[in-house]
């Protein structure tokens, strides 16, 4: 019941175009991490017209309590300045934070190239992983990543 008026927010700002960049904005900024986290969650539902947002996002990967929602927004907005983030999680300790690497990595996909050997390289790794029951080959992120090379 408490949710409700937040469900309600997040519906409305998700609907509002480029009209709610400015409140997410400031929600990104905000020093509540819940908060961060909802304005994250909705920007992949805006998309490309959340673009301007991308250098607000950047830095919550750094933060661990937003991190993957900060990855998956990255990859929803195309915002190809994350890529070398991006590509740096790709050979991090946490299965999680590969998994949703590779994910943003693939949905930027062509508007990247990847001429990084290393890079290649990191995602056959993942490929090949099987951590927990998990087979990455398998995993829908990281094969939509591989189709774009």
């Amino acid at each position: 019941f408490l949710l409700r008026p937040i469900d309600e927010a997040k519906y409305v700002i998700s609907r509002s175009g480029v009209h709610g960049l400015s409140t997410l904005q400031l929600a990104l900024s905000a020093s509540e991490p819940y908060l961060r986290s909802v304005a994250l969650q909705i920007l992949p539902e805006l998309g490309r017209a959340a673009l301007p947002l991308c250098t607000h996002v950047l830095p919550l990967l750094g933060d661990p309590l937003t991190q993957f929602y900060a990855m998956r927004a990255l990859g929803e907005l195309g915002c190809s300045e994350a890529a070398p983030h991006l590509i740096a999680r790709l050979d991090a300790r946490e299965t999680e934070a590969r998994a949703s690497a590779a994910g943003a990595l693939g949905l930027l996909g062509a508007r990247l190239q990847w001429t990084d050997a290393a890079s290649v390289r990191g995602l056959y790794t993942l490929r090949r992983e099987k951590v927990g029951g998990v087979n990455f080959e398998r995993h829908e992120l990281a094969v939509m990543w591989m189709t774009t090379l």
